[in-house]
């Protein structure tokens, strides 16, 4: 694949001279980071609203009674 490029709207297709080819990789790879840096923000966010999650007892369900014995702690294996 060769690129071509021109000058202006009357001029002629020429090749791209090596500043050119550098600053479009500049370019891109500024885009690459761009978008990495939107990924993380959303991950961020994400991340975020997972913490402010938190489990919870159902209300639906009987509260619960806490028993204890003197018998339990005899047990053995």
């Amino acid at each position: 694949m060769q690129y071509q490029i021109r000058k202006g709207p009357d001029a002629e297709y020429d090749a791209p001279t090596q500043s050119a080819m550098k600053a479009k990789k500049d370019a891109q790879g500024l885009e690459k980071k761009r978008l990495k840096a939107g990924a993380d923000e959303r991950d961020a966010r994400l991340r975020q609203k997972k913490r402010e999650k938190r489990l919870g007892e159902d209300p639906s369900l009987p509260t619960p009674i806490k028993v204890s014995s003197p018998w339990m702690g005899l047990m053995v294996c």
